[in-house]
């Protein structure tokens, strides 16, 4: 049996909460549904923040068009977007907690992802 690594975690971490944040089923820019196109999961704060990298609210649904078309090349208009989409409150409350130092323990880890499952069931 393979020993359980921080790497092999921040995967399964990563799929999961992509998969919960693609349920949502529309693209929170343009609302098109994933019935018309694929969903990615788009992170507000960069994956390299580990203290906001598996929360889910530092994640959108958003089309590819939205996505790689409108997202990334415009951070300004995006930061924009999201600010209304979560609300004031919501963004500046994400946006101090990326700024903080998170280093994950494979307990934290195993636990989060089971919890995750269980909302993705839910």
């Amino acid at each position: 049996m393979r020993k359980t690594t921080k790497r092999s975690l921040t995967k399964k971490l990563d799929k999961e909460v992509s998969r919960i944040v693609r349920l949502r089923g529309v693209c929170a820019r343009c609302g098109k549904g994933a019935e018309k196109v694929t969903l990615h999961c788009a992170h507000i704060f960069s994956r390299r923040n580990m203290s906001v990298r598996f929360d889910l609210d530092n994640c959108l649904p958003l089309c590819y068009a939205c996505h790689f078309w409108w997202a990334h090349p415009n951070p300004i208009l995006f930061t924009e977007f999201v600010k209304t989409y979560l609300g004031k409150f919501k963004y500046l409350a994400l946006k101090r907690k990326a700024t903080q130092i998170r280093k994950w323990n494979l307990e934290e880890m195993q636990e989060l992802l089971e919890d995750l499952k269980e909302v993705n069931n839910a």
